[in-house]
């Protein structure tokens, strides 16, 4: 019985690029701080705790782990460290990679990649601070 298999061939698309570049709310001052990253499954698409997610972030004058990796936990942002020089024009590079699933009884997950360029603001004074942005994925 030479068959046909019904499993689709998992492909993984290219990343995301958003045109217009993300802009994080906070502020971010000189020193260690933190920039929170919401991970959003498109409308009607479900997150799955537990599953692994990975963001990758780089930009002149701003100290990111190399790689961070992670677990999601559905309705609460994943805790990016950075550490700001003076020197730093507030724009980085981050790479995000996370599953999201279709709702209902296919329960297909779909892996997510985006290449995003964050806007940071780093006006403040104060040594630290926080910065906030969220990335909806879209569905495929």
């Amino acid at each position: 019985m030479g068959g046909t298999s019904d499993a689709k061939q998992l492909t993984s698309p290219p990343p995301n690029r958003l045109s217009q570049p993300v802009k994080a709310q906070g502020q971010l001052g000189p020193g260690k701080g933190t920039v929170f990253v919401g991970l959003e499954p498109p409308s009607g698409a479900k997150l799955t705790k537990g599953s692994p997610v990975v963001i990758e972030a780089s930009g002149e004058g701003l100290k990111f782990p190399s790689k961070l990796k992670t677990q999601m936990d559905p309705g609460n942002p994943v805790a990016l460290p950075v550490e700001v020089d003076e020197s730093s024009p507030g724009k980085a590079q981050i790479k995000l990679s996370y599953y999201w699933c279709h709702a209902g009884d296919s329960g297909q997950c779909v892996r997510e990649r985006a290449d995003l360029a964050v806007s940071l603001d780093l006006t403040g004074d104060a040594p630290g601070g926080e910065a906030f942005f969220s990335y909806r994925a879209s569905a495929k």
